[in-house]
């Protein structure tokens, strides 16, 4: 197969002195054209650094990244901008749909953003409602719809400029076990129907089961590659990253309950915060009980 991306060395620093923060450590990757790369580690590992750096949200500190040949830490911010337009489909965790706009005219906006005519970016749009399942709801805000909605939306957006790499952030971090299930699914026909290329980063072993490869990175590195029929076989590593989650997730909710009390986040923040948190520690708490240690 043909290589699509490939990150080699790459260091990702953030502050200076004694504020450092070495977000990447030397990092190598590669992710074959087609393939469905499953990223897993605990929180802090670099798993978000590196969708940003192959997106070209953010530049290495020392190494390269090439994504379909070209390297994109020589490129000028207009064609980063173009690069990101065109060549990358990104799925985030909360969406990033406009509020204000329609279903459709929120996947119609990059389009318009590349030049394509509005009738030309209204069919395309239609066809992307047509694949993702959702053609009755193309008039919705996204306040009508489901999360489970939302997030279809959100990949009908990506897809919307037909690149060849889709970067998704914990796109199901959101969502119940079951309407997870189901947008993974979406998302993992889509991207063989469509031959597309699709890094997913994830703390759920099941979706991370649907991967061609599970990378698991640790402090800024992959530490190993893996086939999802490996994963059990990793027991001692695994099991032992479940129960890391598990206890930072905890101290996380802990340090937000206090942040409440302390004036320092509003009742909406708190709740919304403390929701994903909570729905992140049931799946890990499930996931580590299948396993016999709870």
């Amino acid at each position: 197969m043909k290589p699509l991306v490939e990150l080699k060395n790459v260091v990702r620093l953030y502050g200076s002195g004694s504020n450092q923060i070495q977000a990447l450590r030397g990092l190598n990757m590669v992710a074959n054209e087609g393939e469905f790369i499953a990223v897993m580690g605990p929180s802090g590992s670099g798993k978000s650094t590196l969708l940003n750096v192959i997106g070209g949200m953010d530049i290495p500190t020392a190494g390269t990244v090439t994504v379909d040949n070209v390297t994109i830490n020589d490129m000028s911010e207009s064609s980063l901008d173009d690069y990101r337009l065109n060549k990358i489909g990104f799925v985030f965790q909360s969406y990033n749909l406009i509020p204000s706009l329609t279903a459709i005219r929120n996947v119609e906006l990059p389009l318009l953003a590349a030049g394509v005519r509005p009738r030309q970016a209204h069919e395309r749009a239609v066809e992307l409602f047509q694949v993702v399942g959702l053609e009755n709801r193309m008039s919705h805000r996204p306040s009508d719809l489901s999360q489970g909605e939302q997030q279809r939306v959100a990949i009908a957006t990506a897809l919307a400029n037909n690149p060849s790499l889709i970067l998704a952030d914990e796109p199901t971090g959101n969502l119940d076990s079951k309407t997870a299930e189901s947008v993974v699914n979406y998302i993992q026909s889509i991207i063989r129907e469509h031959k597309k290329t699709l890094i997913l980063v994830t703390h759920d072993s099941s979706i991370a089961r649907k991967a061609d490869w599970i990378h698991i990175i640790r402090d800024g590195v992959i530490v190993s590659r893996i086939r999802p029929s490996d994963l059990d076989s990793a027991v001692s590593s695994y099991d032992e990253f479940l129960s890391v989650r598990i206890d930072q997730i905890n101290d996380e909710i802990q340090l937000i309950d206090a942040k409440v009390k302390q004036g320092d986040i509003d009742g909406s923040q708190y709740m919304e915060l403390r929701g994903v948190l909570v729905k992140t520690l049931e799946v890990l708490q499930s996931e580590l009980a299948k396993r016999g240690h709870i």
